[in-house]
């Protein structure tokens, strides 16, 4: 509660009350967004054993793949700041509030070429996220966005991997994420990770493509 108190406080006194009540009242849009898409069956539940052997594909194109540290903030603001438009928006709000210096429960991996941030992957570890409970030993997957210049190049299925064999070394049991039942290529390159709908078996073969 102390957390949350400071929060709001310094909102006020960034933003005033105006821009606080906006920040309020978008988190609030976007849960219930989030709580509705799940009722309606707009995004589907799908999850990975991490029990099971993981295989990290690798990219198409040799880069820099590792977890986000506070200097390269200015370099998505730079590159991927002005591709976060519509609901991509809340990502954006997510690295504010880190480059602000926020405690916050997301850790994020990204991809480098040619010194651009290309690609940001997020996963969180939280009693609760986007409406769905998890288990101290389960991961969810938050979000993730590849610059039109490194499509193509198999970054979403990589990074999932990669960041699933850390999260085995880690202990945790269970990587959980919900799909956009509109979104073919994220429906691919999750499924070659190893993701699949709750509940239903799966081996642990996975075929390299691209995403």
């Amino acid at each position: 509660m102390s957390r949350i108190i400071g929060k709001l406080s310094r909102l006020l006194r960034e933003r005033g009350p105006l821009g606080l009540l906006r920040q309020v009242w978008s988190g609030i849009a976007w849960r219930a967004r989030e709580q509705w898409n799940l009722r309606a069956g707009v995004v589907q539940i799908v999850d990975a054993d991490l029990a099971l052997p993981v295989e990290v594909i690798p990219t198409k194109k040799p880069m820099e793949v590792r977890l986000l540290r506070r200097e390269d903030l200015p370099n998505i603001r730079e590159h991927i700041y002005p591709l976060l438009t519509g609901p991509l928006e809340s990502d954006r709000r997510i690295f504010e509030a880190m480059e602000r210096g926020e405690d916050r429960n997301e850790e994020a991996y990204v991809a480098i070429m040619d010194g651009k941030i290309v690609h940001y992957m997020m996963w969180v570890q939280a009693p609760k996220y986007a409406g769905i409970k998890l288990a101290p030993d389960e991961v969810f997957y938050v979000c993730a966005f590849t610059h039109p210049d490194a499509r193509g190049l198999g970054l979403v299925q990589h990074t999932t991997t990669r960041s699933m064999k850390l999260f085995q070394e880690r202990g945790l049991r269970r990587a959980v994420a919900t799909i956009h039942r509109d979104n073919p290529g994220m429906w691919k390159a999750t499924g070659n990770a190893g993701f699949g709908p709750v509940g239903r078996p799966r081996s642990a073969s996975h075929t390299s493509s691209s995403s």
